[in-house]
């Protein structure tokens, strides 16, 4: 997401992924084997986001990664968490200078008044900061975020484990009571 993944992009050599809902970028003597065969679930068995546990990659925010941690909704997807469902798409791609109909699915969040983003946000950032898995890099006027992508994947499966009902207004709150909102 952003202007750095945009920039990665379209560098020489770099490889993008072929989920139709969540695309990938990257460079590297890996990329090929991660981005091979995505599956059709975004945050799944065979995932993208599940086979990059397998090599050693890191995550890079431009500026404090409010909003921009994709990994969670992976963590999310295997911790199982109340707010969301997976959704089933068949969306028009293009491959290889073809335009084919994919199958895929996406964990999308129930429409409800009681999921509080900011507040599931600011939890989640606030408790990664302060159990130091970002290495803070200072560039004149901004920071740059750092992490273990690993570390990272495995702090927010805990969080979640702790606590599914991060983004809930009530953490007592079951599935069925948030459909009424």
């Amino acid at each position: 997401m952003g202007i750095f993944s945009e920039y990665l992009r379209k560098l020489k050599g770099s490889k993008r992924s072929n989920h139709p809902l969540w695309s990938f970028s990257g460079i590297g003597k890996d990329v090929k084997k991660i981005f091979k065969t995505n599956h059709f679930s975004a945050y799944g068995k065979n995932s993208i986001f599940e086979r990059l546990l397998e090599f050693d990659t890191i995550f890079i925010s431009l500026g404090k990664p409010h909003k921009s941690i994709g990994m969670i909704h992976y963590a999310e997807h295997v911790v199982g968490v109340p707010y969301r469902f997976n959704k089933e798409f068949f969306i028009k791609t293009k491959v290889k200078n073809k335009i084919k109909k994919k199958y895929c699915t996406l964990g999308v969040r129930f429409n409800s008044k009681n999921i509080l983003q900011e507040q599931g946000n600011r939890i989640i950032i606030n408790t990664l900061q302060r159990k130091k898995i970002f290495k803070i890099i200072k560039l004149h006027k901004g920071e740059i975020f750092v992490s273990d992508y690993k570390l990272l994947v495995n702090t927010l499966i805990e969080m979640l484990l702790k606590n599914p009902s991060i983004w809930l207004k009530n953490n007592k709150m079951k599935q069925k009571n948030y459909f009424k909102g």
